[in-house]
């Protein structure tokens, strides 16, 4: 609603108003008048263009016109339509690091376009999002950047500022996949056998399909769908050496309408091996061993021959045996010697007791 006043600077008695567009004269019934101002309502798209307003009165019996006002130019513009909003990725799923364009789609010609976004109908500052012309970009830095998306556009017609209503809401998620775990059953493979990796998505994603790398080369025979948990195995049979080396496995799944790739897992490394290689280990592993329980038994032998002789020596042949007389001090000792096994009999005397030693000859 467009309301044209036209005012007096001082009342007079009996004052009427006209009002003219371009030349034509209004029709008087559309006029309001109080106290010394007159109002007529501009409604409709047709009725834009050059006003003027004039009031007349009467003096005695003869009627007096005013000159006309100044002009007022009343343009009439179309209603801002409601924009059209959209990412750059259909599915409105993004992570972390990446980043995100916005579409701010005006259908019409507007002149002085300005833009605005909003993230959960929150007006997004420069900080928040870079808008050039029509479009909107911000960088992926956490999830709080998630939410319903809005635009809205401005127009300027003649200084004065029009807005146009919010545009329907777009979804954006801020997806992300966490690193796979890779284990192998066995790091030392014999050359001719077998050996299984397990994949585990640490999250619970059924369905999402996991891929086998070797030197960050992709084994696309070895592709797997866990279909009832988060993991699957992965069976390499009849091993070669070309088959040693690093593995590391990922997995790709559809996220809220858009496929993603996780990053891959730590690697791990398996050895190759001859069969006669590991056979000669395990030959050589046995003598060893064989050799060990000889010695023990050379061991406990000595050990059984020396005890025997302890307790069936008791004297020395008369050849072997030397009648010394000496004493504790002489021989700087605080108790009596003991009987030492293997030793050739000494008898030594101490004072008035004698002890016989065996010693063997060297």
């Amino acid at each position: 609603m467009v309301t044209i006043t036209c005012t007096v600077s001082r009342k007079n008695r009996d004052q009427t108003y006209h009002f003219y567009r371009e030349q034509e004269l209004l029709n008087s019934g559309q006029i309001t008048t109080e106290n010394n101002s007159g109002t007529f309502p501009v409604t409709g798209t047709n009725q834009e263009g050059r006003y003027y307003c004039q009031y007349g009165i009467y003096v005695k019996t003869r009627r007096l016109l005013s000159q006309r006002s100044k002009a007022v130019t009343v343009t009439i513009a179309d209603t801002p339509k409601k924009p059209r909003i959209s990412p750059d990725q259909p599915s409105g799923v993004y992570l972390k690091g990446e980043t995100v364009t916005i579409t701010c789609t005006v259908a019409g010609d507007y002149p002085d376009k300005s833009f605005h976004f909003y993230r959960d109908r929150r007006l997004l500052n420069s900080h928040q999002i870079i808008t050039k012309d029509n479009i909107g970009t911000f960088r992926v830095t956490g999830t709080d950047q998630g939410g319903s998306y809005h635009c809205q556009y401005g127009t300027s017609v003649n200084r004065r500022q029009f807005w146009s209503q919010l545009s329907e809401a777009v979804r954006v998620t801020i997806a992300g996949l966490p690193t796979p775990n890779i284990s192998v059953d066995s790091s030392l493979v014999v050359k001719g056998g077998k050996v299984t990796f397990n994949c585990t998505n640490p999250r619970d994603h059924p369905g999402f399909t996991f891929y086998l790398y070797r030197h960050r080369e992709a084994n696309y025979s070895d592709v797997q769908t866990a279909a009832r948990d988060n993991s699957v195995t992965f069976t390499i049979t009849n091993i070669d050496h070309t088959d040693g080396g690093n593995y590391t496995c990922l997995y790709k799944g559809d996220v809220w309408g858009r496929l993603l790739t996780s990053a891959e897992s730590d690697p791990v490394y398996i050895t190759v091996r001859d069969k006669s290689v590991a056979l000669e280990a395990g030959v050589g592993s046995a003598v060893i061993l064989i050799l060990i329980l000889a010695l023990l038994g050379v061991c406990f032998w000595k050990k059984g021959k020396c005890g025997n002789s302890r307790e069936m020596r008791t004297t020395a042949p008369p050849s072997d045996e030397t009648n010394e007389t000496l004493t504790y001090a002489d021989l700087n000792l605080q108790t009596k010697p003991r009987k030492v096994c293997g030793q050739r009999n000494i008898v030594r005397t101490f004072g008035e007791e004698s002890t016989t030693y065996a010693m063997v000859k060297r």
